[in-house]
């Protein structure tokens, strides 16, 4: 869908839950930001549904 995240796990490894997620949005655009979080969001409402 053209976003792309990290689970939250990856950067820290002895976290006790996993229910995170890492976005980076360095040199990014406002605009690609505010699309790329409704992508991830509008995937993640899918999933939990």
């Amino acid at each position: 869908r053209g976003a792309v995240f990290v689970l939250g796990s990856v950067f820290h490894p002895h976290a006790q839950k996993n229910g995170y997620i890492r976005v980076s949005y360095c040199n990014t655009p406002e605009e690609q930001i505010d699309k790329g979080i409704k992508i991830i969001g509008d995937a993640m409402k899918e999933l939990m549904a």
